[in-house]
This record gives structure tokens, sequence and C-alpha cells, in this order.
């Protein structure tokens, strides 16, 4: 089954989001050509990303109820992204058609739209769904260094825990639809490798990835690459103040300490450190079989990346700047 999935009036493309919805596997990205589609969607707990192609701009969702209590009226409410804490806002309801719709201007990020429906009866329903806006503008995001695997991060071996390499670079080449970078991650015998990138958020100082890769030179795979940039300067620095040069990071003192075989650290982490999560999952199955963060939530605000000990992070500089080091070799997407 196809896992990226185009909705466009193009020929050979899905005409509404609703036909591609009704192919989409756990893990698949459903890429929305800019236009207005109106349509009643059916939302479940599947882990699919709708992603909207072109710039910031308004969002509407509709969404439709049914209740068996034929006399019953309805208020409701929608929550434009709960990971934040986003207070609810009163829906336009319609009795009608059993629906209920809000609009929003949403800026670059990743959104966990939740719809709240109540009845005069004390009844409840709602869904949820994830909404992902990239704005090719926003800038680019790289990252160089080292982080901590605990126990049940690699899933085939969920009592292995420790050191793991990573870099990862993203862009919006001009004019492009998706970004182009390379995404790599070595932990022990496990070895990721990204294939493509389907979209790349930039939301201030947090940037998140996602995409298809493989595994140990096995393709089938997604992945959700999540980082942190702690300094808003965009700079990389060890714990004493003193700026490296990217190609210096992975030859740099591991000043800010590496976790010890328990994962705690030698001292308490210092001000200005950035953060990393790599989650990857079976394209087909959605089973996840890597995650330095296991169990937190994809949700660009609240995913918890964790805290790497050397390297950086560099988020938001003009897209297609690149952060090369000696012996780094881009293969352009």
């Amino acid at each position: 089954m196809a896992r990226n999935l185009l909705v466009s009036p193009q020929p050979g493309a899905y005409p509404t989001i609703r036909d591609a919805l009704e192919v989409a596997t756990p893990g698949c990205t459903i890429s929305i050509a800019p236009g207005t589609y109106e349509e009643a969607l059916a939302v479940s707990d599947m882990a699919v990303a709708l992603v909207a192609n072109g710039a910031a701009g308004s969002v509407t969702v509709d969404a439709v109820f049914t209740d068996p209590g034929p006399l019953d009226t309805h208020t409701c409410s929608v929550i434009w992204d709960q990971d934040t804490q986003t207070p609810a806002v009163p829906g336009n309801l319609s009795e009608q058609f059993h629906s209920c719709s809000a609009t929003r201007v949403l800026s670059a990020g990743v959104y966990s739209v939740r719809v709240t429906v109540r009845d005069n009866d004390g009844g409840e329903g709602s869904a949820t769904i994830r909404v992902v806006v990239v704005d090719p503008r926003a800038g680019s995001a790289a990252g160089h260094g080292q982080v901590w695997s605990p126990h049940g991060a690699l899933t085939a071996e969920p009592k292995d825990s420790g050191h793991t390499t990573f870099e990862f670079d993203a862009a919006y080449k001009h004019g492009a639809t998706r970004p182009t970078g390379e995404a790599e991650l070595h932990f022990r015998r496990f070895h990721f490798q990204s294939l493509s990138y389907e979209w790349l958020v930039v939301a201030g100082s947090k940037a998140q990835i996602g995409g298809s890769g493989k595994v140990n030179g096995k393709p089938g795979f997604t992945f959700l690459l999540t980082a942190y940039d702690d300094d808003p300067h965009g700079s990389c620095r060890d714990e004493r103040g003193h700026e490296l040069r990217w190609e210096d990071v992975d030859r740099s003192p591991d000043l800010r300490s590496a976790p010890d075989e328990t994962g705690h650290h030698g001292h308490h982490p210092v001000p200005g450190i950035d953060k990393f999560r790599l989650k990857v999952w079976n394209s087909t199955t959605g089973a996840v079989v890597y995650d330095n963060v296991p169990r937190a939530p994809d949700d660009i605000d609240s995913a918890s990346p964790e805290a790497i000990y050397s390297g950086c992070v560099v988020i938001g500089h003009p897209a297609g700047r690149r952060w090369d080091h000696p012996g780094r070799e881009h293969r352009e997407r």
C-alpha cells in the first residue's frame, strides 16, 4: 500500500482527502495541495499525518457526529493544539447536518486538533487529528552529535542502552514543496538512514522532519525526527560558552558529560543543551522499531526529545544553508 499519498486536482492524485484516508496505512503521510476541500472526514486513532503544502493560512475543521437521541441538542468546541494547552473555542454547530466546524489561521507547526461535541443529556464525544502545516520559507534544520538511548529504545533488544550517534540536515530548496537532506543514527547494531523527506516543520527553536528510511540496509520504514535548538543565536557552544565550528563538534571533548550505564549524567545538565529524538516504525504494520524517548507523544510540542551530551542542533537559518563537516557527503534526493 502506498505510504505517501497526494490529494490534488492533478491527474493521478486522490481528488479528496476522504479517498486518501480510505487507503492510508499507519504512518502514512497525506500531502494536500493548496485549495478548498469541502468534505466530512471520519477520524480514527490511526497515526496519519495530513500535510498542507504551500504557505501557512486558514485551516478549517468540519467534524460530523451521530447521536441516538433524535431530540437532543448539542454544543461543540475545538482545541486547536491540545499539546500546548490551547484553550477550547466554540465551534459552529449545525443540528441539521450534525456537524461542527471552525476556522483558524495556523502558522508553521504540528497541531493536535481536537473536536468535542456534547449533548443536553450530558453525553460527549471527541476526535483528534494531527495536522502538519509547513512553510518552506521558515528555514532549515541540522544537527550532529551524541545522545543516550535508554532501555526500551530498541524494540528488538529492549535491555540495550548506550551511546548513540546522530546527524541530520534538512531544508527546502527554492520553490520546492518537499525538503531535501539526510538523516542517520547509529546505536550498537542498529543503523538507520533516511531515504527521503516528506515534510519539514520549523517553528521557532523547534523542528520536526517526517519521511521514509531504511534500517540496517532494508527499506520499508517511516520516521519522525524531532529536534530543539536551545541557543537562539543558532551557534554551537560548549558548556563554557566557547563557540565551536561545525566541523569541530565531533572532535570536541564531551564537556556536557555523557550518561553512565544507568542513564544518569555525571553532573547536572548545563543551560543551552540541545535536544534530539528519533522514532522509527514499520511503514506497513506501524510497529515501532526504535525510539529514544519511548511512548512519548509525537506532537512537536510534547515529543520530549532527549538532551544531547555532545554536538549541537541548529534551527531556523535561511533555507538551503548547509552545515557540513569533513567526511560528510550529502546525497541530494
